[in-house]
């Protein structure tokens, strides 16, 4: 073989071992094409926390934060349960010998638009009513609401209260904890920047409304939506004169 034959043969390998490692290294650099499905997914209201905030209550939603998009979160200290299971656990639960039991989580999420980051999370509770809770009334700060009309009975009436960063609806569950008098279910909403700013007015009513449907679903799992006297949906709400 001559040398020009040989130095010919020599480039060839020497070409396809270059032409080998810049196909490996090419390949090793391309972005995880994967990586981006792997991000939570925002969603409408609708959709999140198990769908458990309904037609109405999504709507509610989106209305009080102005976004239609929104991501379930997790947190290590808050655990969020599915409707039928936070139903069952909340079941079996004992009355607390004084102010609230513990707080199951039924949604945790955040607002994903342009906005600063809004999030806000539903819990539910048996709590132990306190003399003056029957004393109903609006408050500057807050907004309050009988869910059903007094009938002159002893049966706990439900009702709501919100303002523009916070709600809570308690009602009758003659289940558990519930058989025990003067202990209530009671749902709350805590909320970190979710109202935007200028509706701050328009807030209380929108959590209440948000909070609603997750109580009737609640009730009706457990099995007290008769008793709970919850209406199914909400007409026009008005607030409860202020305390005098």
């Amino acid at each position: 073989m001559t040398s020009a034959v040989r130095g010919h043969a020599l480039s060839s390998v020497l070409l396809a071992l270059v032409l080998a490692v810049s196909g490996c290294s090419s390949t090793t650099e391309e972005p995880d094409s994967g990586a981006s499905s792997r991000q939570p997914q925002a969603r409408p209201p609708s959709e999140i926390c198990g769908g458990v905030l309904g037609a109405s209550g999504a709507a509610a939603l989106a209305k009080v934060r102005g976004s239609e998009l929104f991501d379930d979160v997790d947190r290590d200290d808050m655990r969020e349960l599915p409707l039928p299971q936070a139903a069952e656990s909340l079941s079996t639960e004992a009355a607390p010998n004084a102010g609230n039991g513990k707080s199951t989580y039924l949604c945790l999420a955040r607002t994903r638009d342009q906005f600063a980051v809004g999030s806000f999370d539903i819990s539910a509770k048996w709590r132990r009513l306190k003399p003056g809770d029957e004393e109903r009334a609006s408050s500057k700060t807050r907004s309050a609401y009988d869910l059903a009309e007094k009938t002159g009975q002893s049966r706990f009436v439900p009702y709501a209260s919100a303002s523009a960063a916070s709600g809570t609806v308690m009602f009758s569950c003659p289940v558990a904890a519930g058989r025990e008098e003067g202990v209530v279910l009671a749902l709350d909403m805590m909320s970190f920047l979710l109202a935007q700013s200028g509706t701050e007015d328009k807030a209380p009513e929108l959590l209440v409304r948000v909070i609603h449907p997750v109580a009737v679903k609640l009730a009706t799992d457990i099995g007290c939506l008769e008793e709970s006297r919850l209406p199914r949906t909400l007409g026009e709400l008005n607030p409860l004169p202020l305390a005098k």
